[in-house]
C-alpha cells in the first residue's frame, strides 16, 4: 500500500481555497480474469488496482481548527464554519446594535457582504443558541473559538414566538440565556449573520 498527499482546490463563489487530501493506493493482486463482453469485446471483471481518498476524519487527522470551528480562506478569513452544524458565521459580527427585529433582518440580507458575497441571513433561535457554551460566560462561547467582536449582549434571531407573532426570540451572549421580546423593542440588541440551511423559523 502506498500513501500520497495531493492538493484539492475547492472553488467558491467568493474565491477558492486549498485543502490537503491524503490518499492511499492499494496495489492488490486480484488474479484478474477476462470474459467476453458485448460485441465480443474483452472486459476486466475485477480491477488490479484500486485507489481511494480518505477523509481527514478517517485518518484521525483534521485541518487546523479552533475549538470545533474552521476559519474559511474562501471568505478571506472573515467567515467561520461550525464543524458541528455546518453553518457558516460571520467571524466578526457588527458591533453596531440593531434597534428592531426588522432592522436586524434587513441588515443580514442587505448589509452584509462578507467575503464579497451576499446570501446571509438572521439565524433561527436554535442555530444562534448552538454557538453557546454554558460552561463559559462574558461571552458564553466555546473555549478557543475564532470569533472576534462578539458582544456579551442580546442577539436577535429570525424566530418568531409561535403564540405571539409580535415577539421574537433572542440569545444573551453574556450567559447564553434564551428569551423573547417584542420585535420593536429598541433596547440594544445585535445581529450575527449566518449562511446555510434554515430550520423552522417559529418555536
Amino acid at each position: 500500500m502506498t500513501e500520497g498527499v495531493s492538493a484539492l482546490t475547492t472553488h467558491h463563489q467568493g474565491g477558492s481555497y486549498e485543502e490537503t487530501t491524503v490518499s492511499h493506493s492499494h496495489n492488490w493482486s486480484y488474479g484478474t480474469e477476462r470474459r467476453a463482453g458485448p460485441h465480443g469485446r474483452q472486459r476486466r471483471s475485477r480491477p488490479a488496482h484500486q485507489e481511494r481518498e480518505y477523509t481527514h476524519t478517517e485518518l484521525g487527522r483534521e485541518p487546523d481548527r479552533h475549538g470545533g470551528f474552521t476559519v474559511l480562506a474562501a471568505f478571506g478569513g472573515a467567515a467561520v464554519r461550525d464543524n458541528n452544524t455546518g453553518l457558516v458565521w460571520e467571524q466578526a459580527p457588527a458591533a453596531t446594535p440593531q434597534t428592531s427585529w426588522l432592522l436586524a433582518t434587513f441588515h443580514c440580507i442587505n448589509g452584509v457582504t462578507v467575503g464579497g458575497t451576499k446570501g446571509w441571513r438572521l439565524p433561527s433561535v436554535a442555530e444562534l443558541a448552538s454557538l453557546v457554551d454554558s460552561a463559559n460566560s462574558n461571552p458564553a462561547l466555546p473555549t478557543g473559538h475564532p470569533f472576534s467582536n462578539v458582544q456579551s449582549a442580546r442577539y436577535w434571531s429570525a424566530s418568531t414566538l409561535a403564540d405571539d407573532p409580535a415577539n421574537a426570540w433572542l440569545v444573551l451572549f453574556f450567559d447564553g440565556l434564551v428569551f423573547n421580546i417584542n420585535k420593536t423593542d429598541s433596547v440594544i440588541s445585535h445581529a450575527w449573520c449566518v449562511r446555510g440551511g434554515m430550520n423552522a423559523d417559529r418555536y
